[in-house]
């Protein structure tokens, strides 16, 4: 794990990246989650977490009628964010918010996507995970399908293998980034779970200008605004049919 400056702290005073590896729940509770602390963060954030079950996500955008023809009869949750379809259940899930103020993180969409994955790929590379950033590819309804500009993949002999993938969308608080990474070199387990998470924030913390990182479970006022958008939003139906 890099040092430099950068160090995980229980405290929150001087802190700069708030870190968050609070459970996975379903799907619905996880994308509230997602929303509220971009909805209510004021630093940039990273959250990791497992799902308990076999689930999915999918897209904004995406057509009902056709993700569920995808979905082999999975649980289904649609994400704030964009893209196709998520298989949950034997990944690793990740979520970053970048806030306005973050001004060392870009805000060109894909220059975001890249320097992410730029970070992820230099921590997996660490745990003995071949990853490397894809070349521009065509893009498809099933993510992990279908790799493009910028995605984590792995070669296993020929073949090209696509490991991590994500979305991102700009809400008026700032940038959601919502991703998965998914390979057999670093099963997800709870002990890659913390030593990614703790290996990734450092690493991002530096990379924002920040000087510490502070590692906290959502507050209350998170998990209110998280019950509620659950409720109102992303249990209800009518969200996952809105096309």
């Amino acid at each position: 794990m890099e040092s430099l400056n950068t160090q995980i702290c229980s405290e929150e005073k001087d802190c700069c990246l708030d870190f968050i590896q609070s459970s996975g729940e379903d799907g619905p509770w996880n994308m509230a989650l997602d929303e509220a602390l971009a909805r209510l963060s004021k630093r940039p954030l990273l959250r990791l977490y497992m799902w308990p079950r076999e689930e999915a996500t999918f897209g904004y955008a995406q057509s009902l009628e056709t993700i569920y023809a995808l979905a082999h009869g999975l649980p289904l949750t649609r994400r704030i964010s964009g893209g196709g379809l998520v298989r949950h259940g034997e990944d690793i899930t990740l979520t970053f918010f970048a806030p306005r103020t973050a001004t060392k993180f870009p805000q060109n969409t894909r220059a975001g996507y890249r320097f992410l994955h730029g970070l992820l790929c230099d921590v997996l590379n660490t745990f003995g995970v071949q990853a490397a950033l894809s070349p521009p590819r065509p893009s498809g309804a099933v993510c992990f399908e279908a790799p493009i500009c910028d995605d984590l993949i792995q070669r296993d002999g020929h073949a090209v293998v696509k490991i991590a993938g994500g979305a991102q969308r700009r809400l008026r608080e700032g940038i959601l980034h919502q991703g998965s990474i998914k390979t057999t070199a670093f099963p997800p387990n709870r002990h890659n779970l913390l030593a990614l998470g703790d290996s990734l924030a450092v690493k991002l913390a530096s990379a924002l200008g920040a000087s510490k990182v502070h590692k906290r479970p959502p507050e209350p006022t998170e998990l209110e605004l998280a019950t509620h958008l659950r409720e109102t939003r992303y249990a209800n139906p009518s969200w996952n049919n809105i096309r």
